[in-house]
């Protein structure tokens, strides 16, 4: 989809939002966009594996948590980059989300269902996204 191309949540997309928490919208970056955003998730997977990962990153910035805990069972020293759970703001590892995080294609996918769907905001606007 290019960046001239009008993306539209139409209200069905709005409901199944609202009812189960995801929604997959297709097409809206293009391969080339996909492919930067691969790079940095692995970029990011390659340093959650680090042992120090916690301790460096809770020492840097305090926004940021990566939990690399392996589920039970797990047998001892296997990857722990195979068990990245979960990375709130991945954009503090890498700039490469913090630039398609602010683009305006996602502006566009969220603000439909910020108006619509659970994710409303009273005081906030397409251009404040």
């Amino acid at each position: 989809m290019s960046s001239e191309t009008k993306i539209v949540i139409t209200a069905d997309q709005v409901k199944f939002w609202d009812e189960q928490g995801y929604l997959v919208v297709h097409d809206v970056f293009n391969k080339d966009e996909v492919e930067e955003l691969r790079a940095a998730f692995d970029e990011v997977l390659r340093v959650c594996g680090r042992d120090d990962i916690a301790e460096r990153y809770a020492s840097e910035n305090p926004e940021l948590w990566v939990d690399v805990r392996p589920p039970p069972g797990t047998p001892i020293g296997e990857a722990r980059a195979k068990h990245v759970r979960k990375v709130e703001w991945p954009n503090l590892l890498h700039a490469g989300f913090e630039k398609y995080r602010t683009s305006d294609k996602l502006r566009r996918v969220a603000w439909p269902l910020m108006q619509g769907g659970t994710l409303r905001s009273a005081k906030c606007s397409p251009s404040e996204l």
